[in-house]
């Protein structure tokens, strides 16, 4: 099924997001109030995605470190 769009933005669901950073569920909402992941977008009252955007701006910077 593909990624869901919202403004002409990919987004991601949890486990998408979880194959591509390789942290745990744990880890990753950790890193996200720290401000050291994207926050995500709250699509409905039991449901979060991430922009694929922001996914890969904070790749990008993790290359440049």
């Amino acid at each position: 099924m593909p990624a869901p769009l919202v403004d002409g933005q990919k987004l991601l669901r949890i486990q998408d997001v979880l194959a591509l950073v390789g942290f745990s569920r744990a880890t990753l909402y950790r890193y996200t109030n720290a401000g050291r992941f994207p926050a995500p977008v709250r699509v409905g009252p039991r449901r979060v995605v991430w922009r694929a955007s922001d996914l890969n701006t904070w790749f990008s910077t993790l290359q440049q470190s």
